[in-house]
């Protein structure tokens, strides 16, 4: 199978500030990709999050499933990196995780 490149592609990950979604920010961050990282409002963890990131992050606290919050977080994406490539989201109570194209 091709591996995909991931250099300076832009992913937003929903639960980035621990567990499945950060091992998946720290996965694409290694691969090249830059990170919209979204998760708890615990602002410790996400500030821990970022300093790992540095600028290859924008952590943010914002719950998606609100529509507003989804679209300033989209918007603050494409003001930062000028785009917005692929949307990450990791199920809290689940195993899979689905990667899909926007």
């Amino acid at each position: 199978m091709k591996e995909i490149s991931l250099a300076n592609r832009v992913i937003m990950i929903t639960g980035a500030s621990r567990g499945l979604g950060l091992v998946m920010a720290r996965a694409f961050i290694e691969r090249g990709a830059f990170v919209v990282a979204t998760g708890s409002k615990n602002s410790t963890e996400l500030a821990a999050v970022q300093a790992e990131f540095g600028d290859r992050a924008i952590c943010v606290p914002s719950d998606v499933t609100k529509p507003d919050s989804a679209s300033d977080l989209t918007a603050l994406t494409i003001k930062k990196w000028g785009k917005n490539r692929c949307f990450g989201k990791q199920r809290r109570f689940g195993y899979a995780c689905n990667i899909r194209r926007i």
